[in-house]
């Protein structure tokens, strides 16, 4: 664990609090104007097709930057798995849903939370 995340590490400076940029608390606070979600910034928006629409470019020829996971338990731990991420037994569907979403807005670049049909 590093003494600060890329998100805050300009923020805190000299002041060291040791988190991951999942579990970091001003990342996680910013709120984006575009998808209207918190999470990331406006600027670090991965609904490129939002942003191609508002500037008024062709949303056809931009793809999202997503997150893609299989709509099952299965599938949800497995990507949990992937990044190292143990949520323990049998969480809620909320807590899973909120823990997948912070960890696409934690990724770099941020991706949209898509979960696929089984």
């Amino acid at each position: 664990m590093s003494a600060s995340c890329s998100y805050c590490r300009h923020i805190l400076e000299g002041v060291s609090v040791p988190h991951t940029s999942i579990d970091c608390q001003y990342r996680q606070s910013m709120y984006c104007g575009v998808c209207m979600a918190k999470g990331h910034a406006q600027s670090d928006c991965p609904n490129k097709k939002a942003w191609a629409i508002r500037r008024g470019q062709d949303a056809s020829k931009v793809e999202n930057l997503v997150l893609e996971v299989e709509d099952s338990e299965k599938g949800i731990y497995e990507v949990l798995s992937k990044y190292n991420l143990k949520p323990g037994a049998r969480l809620k569907d909320i807590r899973l849903q909120y823990l997948l979403r912070n960890l696409a807005n934690s990724l770099n670049p941020p991706r949209l939370l898509l979960f696929r049909k089984v």
